[in-house]
């Protein structure tokens, strides 16, 4: 006869692993906008958590020890890739070794643009978004060498949608159960997608045609989409200042090119900006390609979108939005 205690503690263990199954998978994103497509398919199921504070930059991070731990108790890790959040590729992909490892920048059908030279002019490209044979389906690229992709795919609608997809797989298969939560959440997501596509094509149409810069190449994503006449930005990248090029000539090409407005970014240094407009006689508004202050919430990737919209109308459209540079 099997003694009381011994069913007791095999009832015990039972129960016990039947509620670590019943966990709900635990979701860790790199960046805001991902942990955002993230909370819209993990529904009420899943958990997502921010792995970098939606102040940071994700070229220049270093992890901390409560955001490694984070990692270590991931199930599943949303990240766009090395050619973004390079500091933290190590880190990824050694701590989270027992969840599955989403790579947005390797994900089947994503849409990919080549990374572009400073102030490179985009005059091909802003009549839409055709995502002809620039475009690449998926794959690797190189940091910032000849042939590198732009890592800032999430600001393509249609790319925010492949990147749910895949989480929703994702999902489905560490939790079953929860498939139709996941699926239905993701289709709600992708006619939100849609409706919000359009509201920002309409909200835009009137500044299509007005030419401006970014400060760093973060935004040709978003200005391919929605047709505009971005003409490139002051530096391609945050670790790679724009010391080798003369401040003259970037102030000659943005006068030639009759720039409108140059647009900061609140995770960077505005100096530069400030310094160009102000030879030029631009407006500066402020574009925010990761969304500050923004935490894992169904809606928290359109509110960036829109967010970013509306700035680049108020700044184009000569509205409050933007502020016009003081010359010397």
């Amino acid at each position: 006869m099997i003694p009381r205690i011994l069913v007791l503690v095999l009832m015990w263990s039972v129960w016990g692993a039947a509620q670590v199954s019943a966990a709900p998978p635990r979701v860790v994103a790199s960046i805001a906008p991902l942990s955002g497509i993230a909370a819209a398919v993990a529904g009420d199921r899943a958990t997502v958590e921010l792995l970098l504070p939606p102040s940071a930059s994700p070229h220049l991070y270093q992890l901390r020890p409560g955001e490694a731990r984070r990692l270590a108790r991931a199930d599943l890790v949303l990240w766009v890739g090395p050619q973004l959040e390079g500091p933290l590729a190590r880190a990824i992909t050694s701590l989270a070794g027992g969840a599955e490892l989403l790579t947005a920048l390797e994900l089947p059908g994503v849409r990919l643009l080549p990374l572009r030279t400073p102030h490179a002019h985009g005059e091909e490209d802003h009549e839409g978004h055709g995502h002809g044979e620039r475009d690449h389906e998926g794959g690797e690229a190189a940091d910032h060498g000849e042939g590198a992709v732009d890592p800032h795919l999430w600001l393509d609608p249609e790319n925010a949608k492949v990147i749910a997809r895949a989480l929703a797989d994702a999902l489905v298969r560490r939790d079953p159960d929860g498939a139709q939560v996941y699926r239905a959440a993701l289709a709600a997501f992708e006619v939100r997608v849609d409706a919000l596509a359009d509201e920002l094509r309409a909200l835009l149409e009137p500044v299509r045609e007005r030419p401006f810069l970014v400060a760093h190449d973060s935004f040709q994503y978003f200005e391919r989409f929605f047709g505009l006449r971005g003409l490139g930005a002051l530096v391609i990248s945050p670790e790679l200042p724009a010391g080798a090029r003369s401040f003259a000539e970037l102030v000659e090409r943005a006068r030639a090119a009759g720039v409108v407005c140059i647009f900061a970014e609140p995770q960077m240094d505005r100096r530069l900006v400030e310094r160009v407009a102000a030879e030029v006689g631009a407006r500066i508004g402020e574009l925010d390609p990761v969304g500050l202050g923004l935490e894992p919430a169904p809606d928290s990737w359109s509110a960036l979108m829109r967010r970013n919209a509306e700035s680049l109308v108020a700044c184009l459209a000569g509205q409050d939005g933007g502020s016009r540079a003081s010359t010397r």
